[in-house]
């Protein structure tokens, strides 16, 4: 990403500062989310945050969209959303997307679907970067300029509720060159890549999302997690975010992403990396539990992060710029701070290379990818004998957030799978032919054990479909035949690569 441009010169930086305000330049530390309007384009109060001079967005929230509209909806809605950045000063805002697999893990529909990291894991790295480098054409081609992957976390512990399926596996070297080979896949299409989660996340039994994970490592393990973000700084991946977690021996020092041992002694000293160090969401409970948006974006910024990702509706921007101004104007945030992190910012950004691919077409439906080159693990007689015109019914439990609803999922698992397939939220016993689904990234959930039983009872044919964290199959106890394919995350996000394998051993193809 960064050979076909230097970046902007000292000089260059500074008449840029020089022609902000100081709540322009501050806005620019910011990222936030997007909202749109009736017509599928920014809302009044995002174009206004754009205006004010806000470096970050969210990518547009377009789940419930049509497919041809979500992926045209969205390239329109950032097109516009830069061009009223334009008009009210010379920066454009980055654009950021999660994309965990893929440009439909962000817009609910459209571009390539990639395996998750946990599948990839047990493949050659170099099939990573392949991975990366669709991800990254995708998303470059629909407007986005920045990707919150990969998850550099070593997963180390059965009880991890969040993670699963989202890191690469539990060995760091294996760990680190997945990560290096994703986040330079990224990069080959003109995407920033981030690395997450500082320091690791992966010993964590408490989900960050709902309260804050307390860790104990000795210097070793330590050694262990921070392999591949030290893999990450030595191949120049353009940003790293932090986890918010503690550690038991510096209780005093509060949350990670608060504290300056870890996002500016080690991440700039020990680790030697030189670019955009992002907060994890600030609306985490781990951290919106006790501190206010504003508070929490001077506490970040002040320990070394360079963007405070506050992640909040662009109405409350202004309250936020309220208060790092009066941070500033206390010495609670210090001028030399701001600009160190406005100078990472753009350096990363104006060193962005033109789309190396201007011709991308980006698919209306997610295309699955290296599904064929995935492992299935399975055990017992996990093929069922279904005919051709049978529905296959999946039963799961239904996520919170913005997760598919379930005539949209069967739709698109029918078309990627090439059979009838309805999904619903309970078990009924008028089923015919099921395969429950499990995806509880520490083993099956309580209500997926009932299921499960429920369904072994029915005396029905069935297969459990483990499709959360990889040793799942470890922690399987019911009666029924089961595979197991990461395919969901502990938010519900569907691989469509990961389905793909699995239902293709349970059909015998």
């Amino acid at each position: 990403m960064r050979d076909a441009k230097t970046g902007p010169s000292a000089n260059e930086i500074a008449e840029i500062w020089a022609s902000l305000s100081v709540r322009e330049r501050l806005a620019r530390l910011l990222l936030i989310r997007s909202a749109a309007g009736p017509d599928g384009l920014p809302s009044e109060a995002t174009l206004a945050a754009a205006g004010a001079g806000v470096g970050g967005f969210h990518g547009p929230p377009l789940h419930a969209y049509p497919p041809l509209q979500a992926v045209d909806g969205s390239r329109e809605f950032i097109a516009a959303l830069r061009a009223h950045a334009r008009r009210s000063h010379r920066l454009e805002p980055l654009i950021a997307a999660n994309a965990e697999t893929g440009l439909a893990y962000t817009t609910g529909a459209g571009g390539t679907d990639v395996p998750y990291p946990a599948a990839l894991g047990e493949l050659d790295p170099t099939r990573s970067r392949t991975a990366g480098r669709a991800v990254g054409q995708d998303l470059r081609a629909s407007g986005y300029d920045w990707c919150f992957q990969p998850v550099a976390d070593v997963r180390s512990t059965l009880d991890d509720p969040v993670i699963g399926v989202r890191a690469f596996g539990s060995d760091p070297e294996l760990v680190a060159a997945h990560v290096r080979e994703y986040g330079l896949g990224l990069q080959d299409a003109g995407v920033i890549a981030t690395v997450k989660h500082l320091p690791g996340h992966g010993d964590a039994s408490v989900d960050s999302h709902h309260g804050r994970p307390m860790v104990a490592r000795t210097a070793v393990e330590q050694d262990r997690h921070l392999r591949p973000f030290a893999e990450a700084a030595r191949a120049k991946l353009a940003s790293m975010m932090t986890a918010h977690m503690m550690f038991e021996d510096a209780q005093e020092r509060g949350v990670s992403t608060f504290d300056p041992a870890i996002c500016t002694d080690l991440v700039r000293h020990q680790l030697g990396f030189e670019g955009i160090l992002v907060s994890d969401s600030l609306r985490m409970k781990a951290v919106s539990a006790e501190y206010s948006p504003a508070e929490a974006a001077v506490l970040c910024l002040r320990a070394g992060c360079d963007v405070a990702n506050v992640k909040c509706p662009p109405e409350q921007v202004g309250e936020v710029l309220d208060g790092l101004e009066h941070a500033l104007a206390q010495n609670r945030l210090s001028e030399e701070r701001v600009y160190e992190a406005f100078t990472r910012i753009l350096t990363t950004q104006m060193s962005l290379a033109p789309n190396p691919d201007p011709t991308h077409q980006v698919a209306a439906e997610a295309s699955p990818i290296l599904a064929d080159e995935l492992r299935v693990a399975a055990v017992g007689q996990p093929q069922l004998d279904v005919a051709a015109d049978d529905v296959l019914t999946v039963v799961m439990y239904q996520p919170p957030g913005e997760a598919p609803d379930a005539e949209a999922f069967g739709s698109t698992l029918s078309r990627v799978i090439g059979h009838p397939i309805r999904v619903q939220y309970e078990f009924t016993p008028q089923i015919d032919v099921a395969v429950v689904i499990s995806y509880g990234q520490a083993g099956p959930t309580s209500w997926e054990q009932d299921v499960i039983a429920r369904t072994e009872q029915a005396g029905i044919p069935a297969v459990v479909f483990l499709a959360g964290a990889p040793d799942l199959l470890e922690r399987y106890t019911g009666a029924l035949p089961a595979v197991a394919v990461p395919a969901l995350d502990v938010f519900g996000m569907p691989s469509l690569s990961g389905f793909s394998a699995g239902f293709g051993r349970i059909l015998g193809r």
